[in-house]
């Protein structure tokens, strides 16, 4: 099973924003994800933390990454940790929206689709309790199945649409973690229903 883990990516984004304070939450914060993310997306919103370090807004460079799937949650998250959430455009900053930058930012990884997915779609909302971390008090939470898929010249293409899951965010709370069960088996997404994706997926990632 791979196991996707977030730690280089998190020390890249503690450097580039500063602050011994700061190092030490996302470190924590890193010891409990699961999530992979190419290190490349931080060299991208480098420049927004720069500007914003220097008293500058870039607001057309803030509105072109929140649109792009890779690097929308981690901007979202760099954001509100330095206390800059209004900046992020309200049109990405939806559930769904950071669910989906998620998914794309995992599947980027070479272990994994090693790029974004040319098509991706939300299929399905579930709420159930569950634990993130595994082992924590469970809460009300929501997993977002999507479909997915690669165009031709990509080694995915022939799959058709495949299955992945984001999740569990916490009713109610805003998405400023990398959830625990960001995951794909690139399984036909016609193979199973929404639920079983889901319910493999758990089981997948520590049940």
């Amino acid at each position: 099973m791979r196991k996707p883990f977030l730690v280089a990516a998190v020390v890249v984004l503690a450097v580039i924003i500063g602050g011994s304070a700061l190092y030490s939450f996302l470190v924590a914060r890193t010891q409990r994800a699961t999530e992979r993310i190419d290190v490349g997306i931080q060299a991208d919103i480098k420049p927004v933390i720069t500007d914003l370090q220097a008293g500058r807004v870039p607001t057309r460079k803030i509105e072109e990454l929140a649109e792009r799937p890779d690097t929308r949650s981690l901007l979202y998250r760099a954001l509100h940790e330095m206390k800059q959430s209004e900046l992020f455009p309200r049109q990405y900053a939806t559930l769904e929206k950071i669910a989906e930058s998620d998914l794309a930012a995992w599947l980027m990884h070479p272990n994994e689709l090693d790029g974004l997915p040319d098509e991706i779609v939300l299929v399905k909302v579930i709420e159930r309790m569950d634990s993130d971390p595994p082992g924590s008090p469970p809460k009300m939470s929501k997993f977002f199945i999507f479909k997915y898929r690669a165009h031709p010249s990509h080694w995915a293409a022939e799959k058709g649409w495949l299955a992945g899951v984001a999740g569990p965010y916490a009713k109610g709370e805003e998405p400023l973690e990398c959830p625990s069960r960001v995951f794909s088996e690139f399984e036909a997404f016609g193979s199973k229903t929404p639920e079983e994706h889901l319910d493999q997926i758990i089981e997948l990632t520590g049940g």
